[in-house]
């Protein structure tokens, strides 16, 4: 007896002996039929409209000439904003998931520029609370 006798078991199997696992049906999203009466699935704006105030307000914080508002100020720009854009990812990613979501693509590139924008105006306040701790 081979090696080569043991590992030959005969011709593979073929696609009718395969058994499919119960399920939907497999394919693109496209091809699912949906009840009339779906509701469409919207990005969630809101944490993004949300994270571009908390951007607004720290741009306001800005001329602030206190020690307790550049603090504030920077905590809002930097810690509030990256909370809601990262909360607004997270309940989008979910949102994909549905086969009636409707995707606007504008919304990708918003979201990053409203989280670098809120690190940007953040860090004047930072520069203003470090300089009236150090002196």
């Amino acid at each position: 007896m081979l090696v080569s006798d043991l590992w030959d078991s005969g011709p593979p199997p073929s696609t009718s002996d395969r058994v499919r696992p119960p399920g939907p049906p497999r394919g693109r999203f496209d091809q699912v039929e949906l009840a009339d009466d779906a509701v469409r699935v919207d990005p969630p704006r809101s944490w993004l409209v949300a994270a571009a105030v908390s951007v607004v307000i720290g741009l306001a914080l800005l001329p602030a000439r206190s020690t307790a508002l550049h603090f504030v100020g920077y905590l809002v720009a930097s810690t509030v904003t990256i909370a809601l854009v990262s909360t607004f990812w997270a309940k989008d990613n979910a949102a994909r998931t549905s086969p009636v979501y409707s995707s606007q693509p504008g919304l990708r590139y918003v979201a990053p520029v409203v989280m670098i924008a809120g690190i940007l105006v953040a860090v004047p306040h930072l520069w203003s609370f470090a300089r009236a701790v150090a002196l």
